[in-house]
């Protein structure tokens, strides 16, 4: 009788390590999950940021560089009349 308590003791105790060893795979299978859809999300968000960052960087270098000619063509005294006003307005909203 002692040998059937102590077999199924044994088992018992196996099928404790078996389960605690799945519940851990399991636990980090999750956690990996969870992390690398964190990661993803964050780098789509970084993506689409850097876009919009690299929009606005070529329309504030566009601008500059119409302030500029804006500039040399106010400075001249004479040109296209519709040119001097498009410029007169351009620098009075964005001042150089």
């Amino acid at each position: 009788m002692t040998s059937e308590v102590n077999a199924y003791n044994e088992e018992g105790v196996k099928k404790k390590k078996v389960s605690i060893s799945v519940k851990i795979i399991i636990f980090l299978v999750l956690l990996l999950a969870a992390v690398s859809g964190v990661f993803y999300f964050y780098y789509q968000n970084t993506q689409g940021r850097i876009i919009e960052y690299n929009e606005k960087l070529q329309e504030i270098e566009n601008l500059q560089s119409e302030q500029d000619r804006c500039s040399t063509t106010l400075s001249k005294e004479s040109g296209n009349f519709g040119d001097y006003e498009y410029c007169l307005q351009l620098l009075q909203v964005f001042p150089k």
